[in-house]
């Protein structure tokens, strides 16, 4: 199998965001439209679908925040081993 056709072209990803967010916007303007009847399966069909992106959103900004913070923590820690080491250099 060729690897163009094994990995999406980024084009392709692209598109498929925008089309996410259009369909999202479209669901927000409806949903808050007292004009517009939407049916019930339908309904329940755009919110799970748009709790599962934010929901996504959410775990993806933790971890991201949770990383981070353990990069932040790590080197935290490897700066006061290098400033201990330091300090032992200069009592000996």
């Amino acid at each position: 199998m060729r690897r163009s056709e094994q990995r999406p072209t980024f084009r392709s990803v692209a598109n498929a965001i925008r089309t996410g967010i259009f369909i999202e916007r479209i669901y927000r303007r409806m949903s808050s439209s007292q004009l517009m009847t939407i049916p019930q399966e339908v309904q329940r069909a755009l919110k799970v679908r748009f709790n599962q992106r934010s929901s996504a959103r959410l775990e993806a900004k933790a971890k991201a925040k949770a990383g981070a913070e353990a990069e932040a923590k790590a080197g935290a820690e490897a700066e006061a081993k290098a400033d201990a080491d330091a300090y032992r250099g200069l009592r000996s």
